[in-house]
C-alpha cells in the first residue's frame, strides 16, 4: 500500500554521525538545538529571516569545539526553512504584533485600565 502523505512529512534529522564520540556529541548538540527551535517559533522564524550566511556564522562559533561542518550546518538550516514553511517573514511579523498586542493586554490588565462591555 502506497503512503499518499510521504511527500508532506519532514525528512530525517540532520546528524554528524555516530561513529566517534565527537560526532555522537555534535550530534546530540543538533537534536537539543533543533527542539529548542521547534519550542519557540519567533526563534525559529527570526533564524530563518536572518537568512543562511548568518546562521553559518553564528553556528560554525557556536558548534566551534566539536567541529562542525558547513554541509551540517547547512543541513540544519535546510530543517529550519523546513520547519518554518511558507513565509516566514509574514509569520514572524504576524507573531510579533500578536505579542505586542497581548503585552498591552497585560499592561490594561494589571493597571486596571481594562475595557469593560
Amino acid at each position: 500500500m502506497k503512503d499518499k502523505f510521504a511527500g508532506s512529512r519532514l525528512p530525517d534529522l540532520p546528524t554528524a554521525g555516530y561513529a566517534t564520540q565527537r560526532e555522537r556529541e555534535l550530534t546530540d548538540a543538533v537534536m537539543f538545538f533543533l527542539r529548542g527551535a521547534e519550542r519557540d517559533r519567533l526563534w525559529l522564524l527570526s533564524m530563518v529571516c536572518d537568512g543562511k550566511d548568518k546562521f553559518r556564522t553564528v553556528m560554525m562559533k557556536a558548534w566551534k569545539y566539536l567541529k562542525a561542518d558547513t554541509e551540517l550546518v547547512d543541513s540544519v538550516f535546510g530543517y529550519l526553512e523546513l520547519l518554518a514553511g511558507e513565509f516566514p517573514h509574514l509569520q514572524r511579523d504576524e507573531l510579533l504584533r500578536l505579542g505586542q498586542m497581548s503585552a498591552v493586554q497585560k499592561i490594561r490588565h494589571i493597571t486596571g485600565m481594562e475595557r469593560r462591555n
